[in-house]
């Protein structure tokens, strides 16, 4: 799970993307951010990003996390879904559907 948190490192690509369109990133941006994962919390965040092409969509809009594909997987990689990881799931697929529709605009 630690690779999921851990900053890829390696900004030669991006670095030289933004010179091909004349974008000058601050080096603060080329950084590694690193966080913190609880161990109670590492369920959600497994499961979460096992389904991330999972999404349900309307046009170029995200609507949500296709819950059949969630409890279907679950058990194939050890999680019990009870209430509290649901809505840890539900938190982050809100959170994440959020951001993505606004960057689509």
């Amino acid at each position: 799970m630690d690779h999921l948190l851990q900053a890829r490192g390696d900004t030669t690509q991006l670095t030289a993307d933004a010179v091909a369109y004349g974008v000058q990133l601050q080096p603060h941006l080329l950084q590694p951010e690193a966080f913190e994962l609880w161990p109670e919390l590492e369920p959600q965040l497994h499961l979460f990003t096992r389904c991330l092409t999972q999404w349900r969509v309307c046009g170029a809009r995200l609507l949500g996390l296709d819950y059949g594909v969630v409890l279907q997987l679950a058990p194939m990689l050890g999680i019990t879904v009870d209430v509290a990881i649901l809505g840890d799931i539900q938190a982050m697929e809100l959170h994440a559907r959020d951001a993505i529709n606004r960057r689509i605009g």
